[in-house]
């Protein structure tokens, strides 16, 4: 879950990353399935990007504020 916003990030066993907003269910895709299972999220302090790895060793950061 975001830290301030109804707003959460969701990793899924094949690699793809979604926010989802609870308001009204809205999906957004952040990225496409990948190799491995996203095994780790998090928010960074300025709560605009969320970080991910993989259990495949893919990681990186997607900035959501745009």
């Amino acid at each position: 879950c975001h830290p301030s916003q109804d707003v959460v990030a969701v990793g899924y066993d094949d690699g793809m990353v979604m926010a989802v907003r609870f308001a009204d269910a809205k999906e957004v895709l952040l990225r496409r399935p990948g190799k491995g299972a996203i095994t780790s999220m998090m928010w960074d302090k300025e709560e605009r990007r969320v970080a991910f790895g993989s259990a495949a060793g893919d990681c990186g950061v997607i900035d959501i504020s745009a």
